[in-house]
């Protein structure tokens, strides 16, 4: 076979196509590897990860259901390695699916008790849910302050009680 000017042109376009595939699959593939939760959403750190996934399939380089789902639960923080023990003991191992809703009820419950202490750490009042005070309160205080918490100081040196109305 004779090759002609056109065939070698083709020919080194095809070879330039697959090193750039092969380049930008390798670009990809350390993208997800360093890909960290930070300060996304698990929703939006799905996205990303799915998105990449996609295009390496696209490319020809997918990447197995167990290696995204290891790659992603190297990217979080130590705060999710609860339910990251539990994903990666599962038989059968967990689809990125799954893995997916798993860390979003997490992340949830994260949210959940960070409002939960925000808003004990917050309130205004100086008794607390048992009943008892928050506040400090040494003996002989101010009747005038104990009336503004709304409290009756009992004065005793040697307990130092304080008790609500």
């Amino acid at each position: 076979m004779i090759a002609t000017s056109s065939n070698r042109r083709l020919l080194t376009g095809m070879v330039e196509d697959l090193t750039s595939f092969r380049t930008r699959s390798i670009a990809l593939k350390a993208e997800l590897r360093s890909l960290k939760l930070g300060d996304l959403s698990i929703d939006a750190y799905f996205r990303k990860i799915e998105s990449i996934t996609t295009i390496l399939t696209s490319l020809g380089s997918p990447i197995s259901n167990d290696d995204v789902v290891t790659i992603t639960l190297e990217g979080l923080p130590d705060k999710y390695d609860n339910v990251s023990g539990i994903i990666v003991h599962r038989e059968p191992f967990s689809d990125l699916k799954t893995v997916h809703s798993m860390l979003t009820i997490k992340e949830m419950r994260l949210k959940s008790r960070a409002q939960a202490i925000s808003i004990d750490s917050t309130s205004s009042s100086p008794i607390g849910r048992e009943g008892k005070c928050n506040e400090s309160f040494p003996t002989g205080r101010s009747p005038a302050l104990s009336q503004k918490w709304g409290l009756n100081v009992q004065s005793e040196e040697t307990t130092g009680s304080i008790s609500a109305i």
